[in-house]
């Protein structure tokens, strides 16, 4: 299994971490062991408190979303951090950044 680093917990990012996640390989085992990281400040470790509760950290009335953060995080292929040391061991390490574009 591939470990795989995603930098930063915003709604975006969450989204995606639970999408991939969730992903399995043809024998239905994670596909990847999911490591989300995000800065070490109180927002953050609000974040990552709530994904270590099973829960999805920004309200959203997506059920399907939710009940699968919920098998991702007991399947424990998705892990979440406010510390940053789990990128040496990542195979692919993850980021997207903010483009805000005015036309």
């Amino acid at each position: 299994m591939l470990k795989l680093c995603k930098q930063g917990l915003g709604f975006v990012n969450e989204a995606m971490a639970t999408t991939v996640s969730i992903k399995l390989d043809k024998n239905a085992r994670p596909l990847f062991d999911f490591v989300g990281i995000d800065l070490n400040n109180a927002q953050s470790i609000t974040r990552v408190n709530s994904i270590d509760n099973s829960e999805f950290p920004i309200p959203s009335n997506d059920k399907k979303l939710l009940n699968e953060i919920k098998k991702s995080y007991f399947k424990e292929n998705l892990k979440v951090f406010s510390s940053n040391h789990h990128f040496k061991d990542a195979d692919i390490i993850l980021t997207i950044t903010n483009c805000n574009l005015i036309v």
